[in-house]
């Protein structure tokens, strides 16, 4: 199964066991199930609902052309190799026009850690993966994580 996002949404294109077992695992109470979304809509990155064994699979078949990086139990991100989070930190530095400007990151899944790889600050949510808090300056204690690192970088 395939999850499709985009700014405006999301869909997948069926529920199968492992595509429920993210469902719930994410606690997600509507998902909407469009086979065509790719069709209709455009797409900025996709979802595959699968298992170890095939992740590797995928990364060996297409390691020059998608960045495929697992970021729950059932399921990983794919896009663009050239796409990542810490680019988008790279192209809003350029944008301001200061590259030496402090960067904050927030985040909760292994797909943030090229983003906490280039940020000045890193803070990971309480329920973040260990992977992530390891590589965090600030672990939140409290479900209100954004709220809590920007309080304690003093930036509200």
């Amino acid at each position: 199964m395939v999850g499709y996002f985009n700014q405006q949404g999301f869909a997948i294109s069926g529920m199968n066991p492992v595509t429920r077992g993210h469902v719930d695992r994410m606690r997600l109470t509507h998902v909407p199930i469009k086979h065509d979304f790719f069709i209709q809509q455009p797409v900025n990155f996709l979802n595959l609902f699968i298992t170890n064994t095939h992740e590797r699979m995928y990364q060996t078949a297409f390691k020059n052309q998608l960045s495929i990086l697992r970021y729950a139990p059932d399921a990983v991100d794919v896009m663009p190799i050239e796409i990542s989070k810490a680019q988008g930190i790279q192209k809003i530095k350029k944008l301001v026009g200061h590259s030496n400007i402090e960067t904050f990151a927030f985040g909760d899944q292994n797909n943030d850690l090229s983003m906490f790889s280039l940020a000045d600050y890193g803070i990971a949510m309480k329920q973040a993966t260990l992977g992530l808090k390891q590589r965090a300056t600030y672990v939140a204690q409290s479900d209100h994580g954004v709220l809590e690192g920007l309080k304690h970088y003093g930036l509200i």
